[in-house]
C-alpha cells in the first residue's frame, strides 16, 4: 500500500513542491495550510479510489501459508461435503477441542475446523447486521454515528436499507481480502474472558438456584446444515430448588477499558450501566446489547439448542425439547408436537456479561484487583423468529457467493474460467428498460445492438421488444433469422469491416443500445476496438456491458469497467448489477450501464 500512496504522490507535481514550500517556510501560516490541504485531498482521493475499485480477482488476494499451504487439493464436492452434513463422531470432536492454547494462541485444529463455516462473529456481518454496516446506514441515513441505542423501527430500517445498499458485495470482498488478526483491543477482550466468568461465578446469585456448573465447548457444529458453526464461551446448567434443570448459553465481553488507545488515557467505564446498547427488540424490550453481538447470541442460542445443549428450565419428569410431562407409566410412546417445542424454547435465556477494570492502571491477576471491576449481567431471551431470520437470510450468501469464491480462492488451478456464458438473460433486458422509461425513451423506438460472437440468444430476446436489432454472431443457423432486421457477422473476424455494414443499417436520430458481452473473454484489443467503433457512431448511445468479475481470458486480464468508462469518454455510469452464469453458483458477472448526460 505503501508503495501505491508513493506512486500517486510521485505523479502530483504540486504536491512535491507544496512540500517543499513547507519544510523552507514552515513558519509561513498559509504555506502550511495549503499543504496540509492538499495532502489531506490527496490522502482521501487515494483512499476513496482504493474503495471503490471492483473486486478485480483472486489473484490480488492474499493467501495465508501457515494455514493453507499443506491442505491437499480437493474438487469441489469434496470441499463441500464437510459444509453439508458432519458425522457425529467428528461433532463431538471439533466440540472438545480447545479454543486457544495454553500459550493464549488460538488453536490451529479449532481455527480449521472454522474453515468454511458461518459462526457467530461472522453472522451479524453476512446479515447485515455487522459494525461496518450499521455505521454505513447511519452515515446514509443522517443518524449519528456514534449513538448506540437502536429501536425496533431502527432495525426495522436497516433491513430494508440492505436490500439496496449492495453490502453482500463489500462483504464478500472483506472476507476474501481481510488480514485482520487481531490487535490490543481484541486481545485484550480474549485474555479477560475468564476474568468476567469468574468474577460471574463469583458473584452469581439466583434465590432460586441451588447450584450450577459452567461448561465449556470448542466448535459446536450443526450436523445436517454444517456450515453454521459456534464457539460459546460458556454453557451453564443451573439446577433449581423446585427440582428443575436448565442449560443456558453464556457470552462475555470485555471491552478496552480506556478512553483512547494508550494506557495513559483516563479510565473508560465510571459507572457499571449501559456499557453496550441499548437495543429494541421486536415485542418492544430493550435489552443492553449492541445490535452486532445480540446476533451472536441468538445465533448460538438457536444451533446450540438444536444439538440439545441448550434447554429451558424443564421441571422433573418432563421433556427437555418440549416441556411436556412424560407419563412413564402408560408406557406410550411420546412425541413432542412442534408448538409445544417452540413455546418451550421460548424460556431460553443467555447470560450476556460485559467486565471492566475500574482502576485499569492498577489492574493485577489475583482475585482482589479482578474482581474490584465493573460487571453487567443481562438475561437475554431467546429469540426464535429472529434466529430463524438469520438462518433463511444467511444460507443464499454463503452458499451461492462466499464458498463458491473461497473455494477458487484456495484452489484456484482447479477451476476454469474460460468462456462462461450468463443463466437468466431478464435482469438485463429490465434494467435497459427502467433506464429507458426513466429518460422517457420507448422501448420499440430504440436500436438494439449486440457485439456478441456466440448463439444468438441475446438477439433473439432483443427482437421482442426493439425494432431494428442488429449484431455479430458466430452461430451460422442464426444467420438466417430475421435477415431485414438483423445483421449477422462474426465479430472476432473484422470489426472494421463489419462495422462499415452496421453504419448502413443503423438511424442516426435514433437512440441505440450497445450491448457488449465480454465476460472476461474477449482480448484487451477486442474491447478496445469495440469501444472505438462505438464511438463512430453519430446517434446517442447507451453502451450495456456485461464483464467477468474475475479476469477469465488468456491474458489473465480484461477490460474493466473503468477502462470502458475512458475508453468510451462517457459522463456517467449506472450502479452494478450482478449476473449469474448458472443457477448453482453466486453471481460471477457485473452489467455496466455507460450513457451520455444529454440522454
Amino acid at each position: 500500500m505503501t508503495g501505491i500512496v508513493d506512486n500517486i504522490k510521485n505523479t502530483l507535481p504540486v504536491y512535491r513542491y507544496f512540500q517543499y514550500l513547507s519544510i523552507q517556510n514552515i513558519n509561513k501560516v498559509y504555506i502550511k495550510y495549503i499543504y496540509i490541504y492538499i495532502k489531506v485531498k490527496y490522502t482521501i482521493y487515494f483512499f476513496l479510489n482504493m474503495a471503490a475499485l471492483p473486486f478485480s480477482g483472486f489473484e490480488t488476494v492474499q493467501q495465508e501459508p501457515s494455514t493453507h499451504e499443506s491442505i491437499q487439493r480437493i474438487s469441489w464436492e469434496e470441499y463441500m461435503d464437510p459444509l453439508k452434513t458432519i458425522e457425529y463422531d467428528d461433532h463431538v470432536s471439533i466440540r472438545n477441542l480447545e479454543q486457544h492454547l495454553q500459550s493464549g494462541e488460538a488453536n490451529p485444529d479449532w481455527l480449521k475446523a472454522r474453515e468454511g463455516r458461518v459462526t457467530g462473529s461472522k453472522v451479524s456481518d453476512v446479515v447485515g447486521m455487522g459494525y461496518d454496516n450499521i455505521k454505513a446506514f447511519k452515515k446514509k441515513t443522517g443518524r449519528s454515528v456514534y449513538e448506540k441505542r437502536m429501536s425496533w423501527p431502527d432495525i426495522q430500517a436497516l433491513m430494508e436499507w440492505n436490500k439496496t445498499s449492495n453490502f453482500e458485495s463489500a462483504l464478500l470482498r472483506k472476507l476474501l481480502t481481510s488480514t485482520f488478526r487481531g490487535n490490543e483491543y481484541t486481545k485484550w477482550g480474549n485474555d479477560r474472558e475468564d476474568d468476567c466468568e469468574e468474577q460471574f461465578v463469583f458473584t452469581h446469585c439466583d434465590d432460586q438456584v441451588e447450584s450450577f456448573a459452567m461448561e465449556h465447548y470448542g466448535l459446536c457444529i450443526a450436523t445436517d446444515e454444517s456450515w453454521r458453526a459456534m464457539s460459546p464461551d460458556g454453557v451453564i446448567e443451573e439446577r433449581f430448588k423446585d427440582g428443575s434443570v436448565g442449560k443456558h448459553l453464556c457470552e462475555w465481553k470485555c471491552p478496552w477499558p480506556y478512553k483512547g488507545r494508550y494506557p495513559n488515557r483516563e479510565p473508560k467505564f465510571r459507572h457499571s450501566t449501559n456499557m453496550y446498547g441499548p437495543i429494541q427488540v421486536a415485542d418492544g424490550q430493550w435489552y443492553p446489547i449492541t445490535l452486532y453481538y445480540y446476533c451472536q447470541i441468538q445465533w448460538g442460542m438457536g444451533l446450540l439448542q438444536e444439538q440439545q445443549l441448550l434447554y429451558p428450565k424443564t421441571m422433573p419428569g418432563h421433556c427437555k425439547l418440549c416441556g411436556t410431562y412424560i407419563d412413564c407409566d402408560t408406557n406410550a410412546l411420546h412425541c413432542c408436537t412442534e408448538a409445544d417445542m417452540r413455546t418451550h424454547r421460548e424460556g431460553m435465556y443467555c447470560y450476556f456479561g460485559v467486565w471492566a477494570p475500574k482502576n485499569p492502571d492498577r489492574y493485577k491477576f489475583g482475585m482482589e484487583e479482578k474482581h474490584n471491576a465493573f460487571q453487567e449481567v443481562s438475561k437475554i431471551p431467546f429469540n426464535e423468529d429472529f434466529y430463524l431470520w438469520m438462518k433463511h437470510t444467511a444460507e443464499p450468501f454463503w452458499k451461492k457467493r462466499y464458498l463458491p469464491a473461497r473455494y477458487r480462492q484456495l484452489y484456484p488451478e482447479e477451476f476454469q474460467w474460460k468462456a462462461r456464458t450468463i443463466f437468466d438473460r431478464e435482469p438485463i433486458f429490465a434494467c435497459i428498460r427502467q433506464f429507458l422509461a426513466k429518460k422517457k425513451k420507448q422501448v420499440n423506438n430504440t436500436q438494439f445492438v449486440d457485439w456478441g460472437s456466440g448463439n444468438g440468444s441475446m438477439l433473439t430476446q432483443a427482437l421482442r421488444d426493439y425494432e431494428t436489432v442488429l449484431g455479430f454472431e458466430r452461430e451460422a443457423s442464426f444467420v438466417k433469422v430475421q435477415q431485414e432486421r438483423t445483421v449477422i457477422r462474426d465479430l472476432c473476424d473484422s470489426v472494421e469491416e463489419n462495422v462499415k455494414e452496421l453504419h448502413r443499417w443503423l438511424d442516426p436520430a435514433k437512440p441505440t443500445v450497445h450491448f457488449v458481452y465480454d465476460g472476461g473473454m474477449y482480448p484487451t484489443a477486442l474491447s478496445q476496438s469495440i469501444a472505438n467503433s462505438i464511438l463512430g457512431f453519430k446517434e446517442v448511445s447507451i453502451v450495456c456491458v456485461v464483464l467477468s468479475m474475475w479476469p477469465a481470458n488468456d491474458e489473465d486480464s480484461h477490460f474493466e469497467a473503468k477502462d470502458w468508462k475512458e475508453a468510451l469518454k462517457y459522463s456517467a455510469c449506472r450502479e452494478k448489477i450482478e449476473l449469474c452464469e448458472s443457477e448453482e453458483v453466486e453471481p460471477s458477472m457485473l452489467l455496466h450501464l455507460f450513457y451520455h448526460k444529454k440522454i
